[in-house]
């Protein structure tokens, strides 16, 4: 028994880490980039060209695995569709060891560098069950008070301004000067006002508030007048043909696993006709 639960551990693990290395080669090969310029507005640059990111009305839910970084998922539907949504929720779904969490402490949100996207974390304990219909209102109540919080917000002293985080750094991103509240430490790119989408993380800068109090705040009233969507991933893992039959053998089973996994959106209940997939496969 001890050798068949070591072996299986084993397998697993190894299949994790192709998993994890067939996502970093996805991200290092990507073809298109996403940013976000000065003002927080997104657009793809693809070689040379600087394609447009198109609106869609209302609110798009984009279920992500990790709080960090920017998501497979929302850069794969701003590649295929070339839009995004009005405002745009990055929603990561955590289940922490308690049997409870109270309502009031369930969510918790934070703005980004790019115009209308925000990061949302559901916290949930193992005893706890929400309706997609009670999350809506909670949701919607977060983001109206954040939002509020943004626009009414101001620049903060020099003592008080917040750091940007890398997760790839151990290091914070500070602004260099508070004269030039857009001179970020960034990735070099080939525009000096375009900020990656992959740093895109908590912003509590002084810049942030200096880009977002010269645009409207979203109506939040109008925009959910439309159904929320919710778009989720569904990459389905595939076999590199050169691999040998004892790493065929291993992955096979890890696979097929993976490929069966039900989204953690599943719990809430979301009715078929808020779902959009987003279909992708990657090879390990």
């Amino acid at each position: 028994m001890a050798v068949i639960l070591s072996s299986t551990l084993l397998a697993w693990n190894y299949g994790e880490e192709c998993q994890l290395e067939a996502d970093r080669d996805e991200s290092s090969l990507s073809r298109a980039r996403l940013f976000g310029d000065t003002n927080g507005t997104l657009f793809i640059r693809e070689g040379d060209k600087h394609l447009d990111v198109k609106i869609i009305r209302g609110i798009g839910i984009f279920l992500v695995e990790t709080d960090l970084n920017s998501p497979p998922v929302f850069d794969h539907f701003l590649r295929k569709f070339e839009a995004s949504h009005e405002i745009t929720v990055l929603l990561h779904i955590n289940r922490i060891p308690k049997y409870h969490v109270a309502p009031s402490n369930r969510l918790r949100s934070s703005a980004t560098p790019i115009r209308g996207v925000y990061r949302v974390t559901l916290c949930l304990g193992y005893g706890d069950t929400i309706s997609w219909v009670a999350f809506e209102q909670s949701l919607i109540d977060e983001l109206e008070m954040l939002i509020s919080k943004n626009t009414a917000a101001t620049p903060p002293t020099d003592a008080e301004t917040d750091c940007d985080l890398d997760p790839h750094q151990s290091q914070p991103l500070k602004s260099s000067s508070p004269r030039s509240p857009l001179s970020f430490q960034l990735p070099r790119s080939t525009s000096s006002g375009d900020i990656p989408l992959s740093i895109m993380s908590t912003i509590h800068t002084q810049a942030d508030h200096h880009q977002h109090e010269q645009l409207a705040p979203p109506d939040l009233k109008a925009i959910t007048q439309k159904p929320i969507t919710y778009i989720i991933c569904r990459d389905k893992l595939f076999i590199k043909e050169e691999s040998n039959f004892v790493r065929r053998a291993i992955l096979t089973v890890f696979v097929a696993v993976r490929n069966q996994q039900r989204t953690k959106l599943s719990q809430l209940e979301v009715p078929a006709d808020r779902l959009v997939e987003i279909g992708f496969s990657r090879a390990v």
